[in-house]
Formats: structure tokens, C-alpha cells, sequence
């Protein structure tokens, strides 16, 4: 017998059902209708709830908050509400079946509500994590959208027993930035004869002997962990996704080898005839769509297919802007989804979603990879030594196992050179696999 849900509902808009498709047809696999007749909800003798303002019957009943029947952006009122093992962000009456309203609350975390509102920026005119309310209310480090989903599961099944929930499983996926595809090799006569006299300035010999080693007697380059990695992937049939940086000499946080080098045509074609790739939209690019179209157009030409996934260089993400660009160019996953300096679950979900343009007030097609965990994060923010790295690793790939989410890193060739990334990453492979 087909599990369907009767939901009443004042009024049906778009933010509603995002919301509702993701968490029952998407998570808890169970079909739903609307209705916004009192008699007809009153009359359905099947499953079913209300979501309103008032309660209806004796019947399960959700408090509903006024935001997922606006179309506006505007400041909203946040409590912190405990309850059970979730935080919930939109408190409720105390006759609502929770203190919060869990749909109001995943919706304005998914669809990063707070994102378009003012705030303050970092250096590079980010929105940072500590502007977040889910580290203001510290469940960064949790995919509380996912404990929410929880809860309603086991509220459903009291009143419902008979429903039987989708499973979900857990799924790993290493992603790689190739930000600085190699440390010497592909820099051009001019940039290494300047870095060579930086170094000797400033008595860095070990370095300008490294440099003579790799481009003049054969050494390999420090930054080729190609190969390793490619060993690491077999051993542990892994299917990781690479993200190339296309340099065109435009910013100077943009700094891997030029884009024309043969060196890096060559890297770019060898990788996609073994893994996924896609485009690391440069630093510059994020603010000029015509530049993102030819690189992505370089990037197509090397590897000879369309790329259509797609993860912001520095995780720069301006809202809706970044994401109407990628649309626009026919990039159907984002995979950029997570914060620089810290370690957690920028969407609050552990699975992947699509966009909500909150811009437009409609569901996209662009389809979000959130992140956890990244290695930068750790190598430029000095946040924790080895062990307590390799503490939040476990810890955020844990949370994601237990909902059957996917777990997604973000690691740097040139980072994975440095013995101490390398062996925690290698130990986290073992240990997990």
C-alpha cells in the first residue's frame, strides 16, 4: 500500500515544498499532498498532520513560523531552542509537537538564509563561520538539519508505525583543489630566477636546493603527489573528485603554473582519464562571469568533455550572484559548500541538496556537495595541532556515518606534501576502510 502523508497547510508556496520534498520525498522517501481545506484535512482518515499557526484537531500538530509563506529576505528572530538531542533556531508554542519549528529552522539554515542578509566580511569579502548562528549556537560541528529529520521520524513512527523510511548509504568522497600543481616545475625562467633570489636573501638555502635538485637534476617536484595518491586510491577503491585552478594571470591569489604550460595540459588530460573533475573557479573569475566562461571553456578543451562541477577558489561565495554565474554556464554541482577557518557543516546537512535561490524564490537545478572537513583549514588558521586534527576528521566523518550522509574532504596536493597532512590522511584511509 502506496505511503502517502496529508499535510494541511494555510497557503502552498515554493519554500514549502523545497522543504517538504527534501525532507519527505528525499529523505524519508514517503510521498505527501497539500491541502489547504480545513474540512478535507479534517475528513482524510489516512496519515496526516497540520502545519499552521492554529491547531486543527487531535491530530499531530507543527507550529508553523511566518518564513516559509514569505517571498521577502528580511532580519528574522532566532532563539536558541533545545530539545531532545536538536537546536532548533524558530521557537514554538507549547501545543506544537515541538518547542521549535523544525521546518522553518532547516529551511533558513539550507537555503543560507543568514547569508543574504548584511553582515560582516573577511579579507577576502567572505562570509566567515563565526558569523554563523550554527556556530553562535554550536552545532557547526553537527548536521543538525539531519537530527531534525531524526526526530520527525520518531514522532511519525508513534502515531504511524506502519511507515517504513528510506536508508540511506554512507558514501565517501575525497575532493582534491589543485590550486599549485607543482612547487617548480611549469613557473617560467622570470619567476623562478626571482624566487631563487628571494631565497638566497634571505638564507632560505634549503629551498633554492630543493629548486636547483628538481629543475636541473630530476628530482621530483614536492607539490607531484599525483602518483601517491593514485596508489592511495587503488588501494582503497576510492573515486575522488580533482578541481582545477585555470590561471590566466589576472589575480595574484590565483597561483598555480599558467594554464598554456604543456606541463599542466598534460596533468589536466591524465587525470580525466582516471577520475572526476571539475573546475576551481579562480579568485578572480568569482566576481566576473564573462572571465569564468573562459575558463571554463579551457578547461573543457583539455580534458574534451563539458565540466559540471564546479568548486569556488578560496570558497568565495556571494549569494545568489556565485550561484546564478555557475547556472548560467550549464554547472549542475557545486561542491564549495564549507568554511575556511573552520571545520563543520556549512549547510547544516550532510547530504547533498539543491540550491534554493532565495533571490528568485524557487528551487534550482544546481545541486550542492557541502564539505566538512579541508586541510587548509588546519595548515592556515593554526587551529589544532596533529591529534587534534585527526580528532575533528573522525568526529565529522562519524556524524556523517550515522545519518548514511556523504562525507566529503577537501585536501590540497601541495598541503599533502607536508609529511604531517600525509599522515593523517593515509591513517584516516586505513582506519575508516
Amino acid at each position: 500500500m502506496k505511503q502517502v502523508i496529508t499535510i494541511y497547510v494555510p497557503a502552498q508556496t515554493n519554500r514549502l515544498r523545497y522543504i517538504f520534498d527534501l525532507i519527505f520525498s528525499e529523505q524519508l522517501g514517503l510521498d505527501y499532498v497539500l491541502t489547504s481545506d480545513v474540512q478535507a484535512y479534517t475528513q482524510c482518515a489516512g496519515y496526516k498532520f497540520s502545519y499552521s499557526k492554529e491547531k486543527i484537531d487531535d491530530g499531530l500538530f507543527f507550529e508553523a513560523h511566518p518564513i516559509l509563506f514569505e517571498t521577502n529576505i528580511k532580519p528574522q528572530k532566532v532563539d536558541k531552542v533545545e530539545y531532545k538531542n536538536c537546536i532548533g533556531i524558530f521557537e514554538c508554542a507549547p501545543e506544537s509537537e515541538f518547542p521549535f519549528d523544525m521546518f522553518a529552522s532547516a529551511f533558513y539554515l539550507l537555503s543560507r538564509y543568514e547569508e543574504y542578509l548584511p553582515h560582516h566580511v573577511d579579507q577576502y569579502k567572505r562570509f566567515g563561520a563565526s558569523n554563523s548562528v550554527a556556530y553562535h549556537f554550536r552545532f557547526l560541528r553537527q548536521p543538525m538539519v539531519n537530527y531534525y529529520i531524526e526526530l520527525l521520524k520518531e514522532t511519525l513512527l508513534n502515531r504511524m508505525p506502519e511507515l517504513v523510511f528510506k536508508v540511506h548509504k554512507f558514501e565517501f568522497i575525497p575532493t582534491y583543489d589543485i590550486d599549485n600543481a607543482y612547487k617548480h616545475k611549469g613557473r617560467g625562467l622570470i619567476r623562478n630566477i626571482l624566487s631563487a633570489g628571494k631565497q638566497l636573501l634571505t638564507f632560505k638555502l634549503g629551498e633554492l636546493a630543493e629548486k636547483i635538485k628538481v629543475l636541473f637534476f630530476r628530482q621530483k617536484d614536492p607539490f607531484d603527489t599525483y602518483a601517491k595518491l593514485d596508489r592511495l586510491h587503488k588501494k582503497y577503491n576510492l573515486y575522488p573528485i580533482y578541481f582545477f585552478l585555470i590561471n590566466r594571470g589576472k589575480n595574484s591569489n590565483d597561483t598555480n603554473i599558467s594554464y598554456r604550460k604543456s606541463l599542466f595540459k598534460d596533468l589536466v588530460k591524465s587525470t580525466k582519464e582516471k577520475y572526476e573533475m571539475g573546475i576551481h573557479p579562480s579568485f578572480y573569475s568569482n566576481s566576473n562571469v564573462l572571465e569564468l566562461k573562459r575558463e571554463l571553456s579551457i578547461i573543457n578543451g583539455y580534458s574534451g568533455k563539458n565540466i559540471t562541477k564546479s568548486r569556488q577558489h578560496f570558497l568565495k561565495v556571494k549569494f545568489p550572484d556565485t550561484y546564478q554565474n555557475l547556472i548560467e554556464l550549464g554547472i549542475t554541482e557545486d561542491y564549495t559548500m564549507g568554511y575556511s577557518s573552520r571545520p563543520g557543516f556549512r549547510t547544516s546537512y550532510c547530504h547533498a541538496h539543491y540550491w534554493y535561490d532565495l533571490s528568485k524564490d524557487c528551487t534550482t537545478n544546481l545541486r550542492l556537495f557541502p564539505f566538512a572537513f579541508m586541510d587548509a583549514t588546519f595548515k592556515y588558521y593554526k587551529l589544532y595541532k596533529s591529534e587534534k586534527i585527526r580528532e575533528r576528521l573522525y568526529d565529522l566523518y562519524h556524524e556523517t556515518k550515522r545519518f548514511g550522509g556523504v562525507f566529503i574532504c577537501v585536501f590540497h596536493n601541495d598541503i599533502l606534501a607536508e609529511e604531517r597532512f600525509s599522515k593523517i590522511y593515509e591513517s584516516f584511509l586505513m582506519e575508516t576502510n
